[in-house]
């Protein structure tokens, strides 16, 4: 799940490409940018700032009706202080 997931450091370049570092629930890191896909549903992320990543997933329902979720890892709270 997205939500077990960790952020562990952001980079944000103005002009640039901004990255995250993302600690999976099985303790793997991996390096995500805008338009990575992570998650068993596939999710995409749309947004890397200093607060955090924004995914947005999109799954069928029981009645076979596509489902948007949103979900918000932030950073550490201190980030970008």
């Amino acid at each position: 799940d997205i939500e077990a997931a960790k952020v562990v450091g952001i980079v944000v370049d103005p002009g640039h490409e901004s990255q995250a570092m993302v600690r999976a629930p099985n303790g793997q890191t991996f390096v995500v940018r805008v338009g990575t896909v992570v998650g068993k549903n596939e999710g995409e992320v749309v947004e890397i700032t200093l607060q955090g990543i924004r995914v947005l997933e999109k799954f069928l329902d029981f009645m076979n009706r596509e489902t948007r979720k949103e979900t918000s890892l932030k950073s550490h709270p201190t980030a970008g202080r």
